[in-house]
């Protein structure tokens, strides 16, 4: 899929995917496909702006159906690697691709878009491709462990707990615990991304 729709499916890679699946089985390896490492096609970062827009929700939902179609033998699945590496160093400090440097906003909005669409992926598989429960399906979450500069200092125990939740708490939160994010995240946004948050928050968990 070239530019990221139906429009061009590519039935070589498909097929590809096929082979590299049998052969795994035919060695006794149980293959775990991951549907997203930082590889957005370039179609829909020039046409729609990238995964701050929510049009990449259904685009998605879409590619992720063909995939979980066209490999039926693959029964591990990871929607997402590491989106915060793709939301803050792509959308925020712009060390990734596609280079966008806007801190402020711009990585909370594609952290949101890349939820719902993790989401949408869930549930479609297991809905219409995992009747039998047999397969498996997730996320891959990065973290790194902060501690406190001094532990009987409570700024300071707070300061690593409020990092942590900005950090892991950001994805976690909304797809393991309640379907919204960490209290600590939401009293420290602006509050035309939490308006934005509540009003799209349905259907995450």
């Amino acid at each position: 899929m070239k530019d990221g729709t139906n429009a061009t499916i590519n039935p070589e890679g498909i097929q590809y995917y096929k082979n590299l699946t049998k052969a795994l089985l035919a060695e006794g390896i149980k293959p775990m496909a991951t549907l997203y490492h930082w590889d957005l096609p370039e179609n829909l970062q020039v046409k729609y702006g990238g995964w701050p827009n929510d049009t990449l929700v259904g685009l998605f939902k879409e590619y992720a159906r063909v995939c979980f179609r066209e490999l039926p033998k693959v029964k591990i699945w990871l929607t997402f690697n590491e989106p915060y590496v793709v939301t803050w160093l792509g959308y925020g400090i712009g060390v990734f691709a596609p280079g966008v440097k806007d801190p402020g906003v711009s990585p909370y909005v594609a952290a949101h878009t890349i939820i719902k669409a993790h989401a949408e992926a869930y549930h479609l598989y297991q809905d219409e491709f995992n009747q039998d429960k047999s397969g498996k399906i997730s996320i891959t979450l990065n973290a790194d462990w902060f501690e406190p500069l001094d532990r009987s200092n409570k700024a300071d125990v707070e300061a690593a707990e409020r990092a942590e939740q900005f950090m892991l708490g950001w994805y976690a939160h909304p797809i393991y615990v309640n379907g919204d994010y960490p209290e600590v995240m939401k009293k420290q946004m602006d509050k035309k991304i939490e308006n934005q948050w509540q009003k799209q928050i349905a259907g995450i968990h």
